[in-house]
């Protein structure tokens, strides 16, 4: 997996399958930690990849709450069965023509929200395995973290 941001800050995110690196130009600072199946369990991520039945895993309406970023964008939010979540929803935005994913905010429990855009999607492109490689560049700060999972 690999995702560019470019706001608020530049920032990096390269996974391998095995480690996952976050590289923060602006502090010259790479964090790096496991990346595996295990540390996807409970995360939205695991569900965008496929990885968890979405019809077991939440209850889904439509979103009424959150101004779309499309014209007519149409929202789903999608509630968590479980309590134990680390995140309280998450809601989907989809194009109204194609109904390709476009947006995905996730409210986490303590309140905090993230949001993420996509935009200039391609898909069924090729891409190089070598941009799913880091090396972090010279003189960078490495900072690992252990995984929360057991």
């Amino acid at each position: 997996m690999r995702w560019e941001y470019r706001q608020p800050e530049e920032k990096l995110f390269v996974a391998d399958g095995k480690e996952a690196f976050v590289y923060i130009p602006l502090d010259h600072q790479v964090t790096v930690q496991p990346f595996g199946a295990s540390e996807l369990r409970r995360t939205p991520l695991d569900f965008l990849l496929g990885q968890s039945d979405i019809k077991k895993s939440f209850t889904a309406s439509w979103e009424t709450h959150a101004k779309p970023i499309l014209e007519q964008g149409l929202q789903i939010r999608l509630v968590p069965r479980r309590s134990d979540e680390p995140y309280e929803y998450l809601v989907l935005e989809l194009d109204p023509n194609s109904l390709d994913l476009r947006r995905i905010m996730i409210r986490e429990q303590g309140g905090n929200t993230s949001e993420f855009v996509l935009t200039n999607v391609r898909t069924n492109a090729k891409i190089e395995n070598r941009e799913f490689r880091f090396s972090p560049p010279k003189g960078a700060e490495i900072v690992r973290l252990e995984s929360d999972n057991p």
